[in-house]
């Protein structure tokens, strides 16, 4: 049977290997062409690099610009479809790369983008946004959607496109259970202050960002002195600047094969954002045994149940710093979650089935 080629659009490929590798999952089933601007691609992977000759920026402003260069390459390839990664940019070029080459266009929705513009921008650029993503939605062969919120959003807006819920997975033989020294892990991975409690840790892998709910973390934090919390990720300078609780150790950006040491190293991971899809996070720290306490916002609602964590109740500082203490205090109920959340990974959220329902989206969309 001849393999299909696929081609995505990505801008670094080192950028990239900070996420779970759901497109070399999918290299096992396609030919999966990854076309980039900038970066080293790992010299061995399944996927078949191509480098963009384009070193300006890329926007909307330089895009048809972009698209003549590409074109040519994309077109070399004998793909057969696009797979295109969620945000305008990437949007429009997918939507324009496959009305010059007319080939069916998949885009890949991760975020709510439009509740994060309206917390974010201002109304003009989130409404010229909205147009512009409106436009490219209608015009889609397929959406893949991490959640049923996206779902119903896509739904909304194209009558016509073929729209699937898909889950990522996690590898449960990375992401797993284990005993470690937790003096290494503090002086190797935090490498700032002692940590005061080592019993008490709580890991934070949204960052610091007000969408990701950075305010009601601090607050929080300066509640609850005598709980340690280990902030991975990205932070909005204005947290970075002033003076955080003593209690709040921010690390930043790590390496993913770092993050089944935090895991394991803390007793809860505490995800309160404002808006979300289904973070990978929440499944690896369940592969890891550590229960999840986290806003009910996304698909969350829908994996982090109470045989598996907790969600927050009442989105208020002094609510969900009485909710955190006490979760904190009940070791036997973490332990027990944690155990049914690895078991649910094991059972529900398998790379397999990612493949098999991205595989069965890009054929319907090529028999249409």
């Amino acid at each position: 049977m001849k393999t299909i080629g696929v081609a995505t659009v990505i801008n670094n490929v080192n950028d990239y290997e900070r996420y779970p590798p759901f497109l070399e999952k999918l290299s096992k089933v396609f030919e999966l062409h990854i076309f980039f601007f900038r970066g080293s691609p790992q010299k061995k992977s399944t996927l078949i690099y191509h480098k963009v000759p384009y070193k300006g920026s890329l926007n909307i402003i330089n895009i048809v610009k972009i698209v003549k260069i590409i074109l040519p390459l994309i077109k070399r390839e004998n793909i057969e479809v696009l797979y295109i990664l969620d945000g305008i940019f990437y949007e429009l070029l997918g939507y324009m790369i496959s009305r010059k080459l007319r080939i069916p266009f998949i885009l890949r929705l991760r975020t709510n983008e439009y509740k994060v513009r309206l917390l974010k921008d201002n109304i003009v650029k989130t409404s010229v946004w909205k147009v512009l993503h409106d436009f490219v939605l209608k015009n889609t062969d397929g959406i893949s959607c991490i959640s049923h919120e996206l779902c119903h959003y896509a739904r909304s807006i194209t009558k016509t496109a073929i729209i699937k819920l898909i889950y990522h997975g996690v590898d449960v033989n990375i992401f797993k259970p284990f005993h470690t020294k937790s003096s290494t892990i503090i002086i190797n991975v935090l490498k700032k202050r002692p940590l005061t409690n080592i019993k008490d840790i709580v890991l934070v892998v949204s960052g610091l960002q007000k969408i990701k709910g950075a305010e009601i973390l601090i607050k929080v934090a300066k509640m609850l002195p005598h709980i340690n919390f280990l902030v991975i990720g990205q932070a909005e300078r204005k947290y970075i600047t002033k003076n955080l609780p003593p209690n709040i150790h921010y690390i930043g950006r790590v390496t993913r094969d770092t993050m089944p040491l935090l895991y394991n190293l803390a007793k809860l991971t505490f995800m309160p954002s404002l808006t979300e899809g289904l973070p990978d996070t929440i499944l690896e720290s369940f592969a890891c045994m550590t229960p999840v306490y986290a806003s009910p916002v996304g698909e969350i609602p829908y994996v982090v149940n109470e045989s598996v964590g907790w969600l927050i109740k009442r989105y208020n500082a002094e609510a969900v710093a009485s909710e955190l203490k006490d979760i904190l205090s009940h070791d036997e109920e973490l332990y027990i979650k944690g155990k049914n959340a690895r078991d649910l990974v094991k059972r529900k959220f398998k790379w397999e089935h990612y493949v098999e329902n991205t595989k069965e989206l890009i054929e319907t969309v090529l028999r249409k």
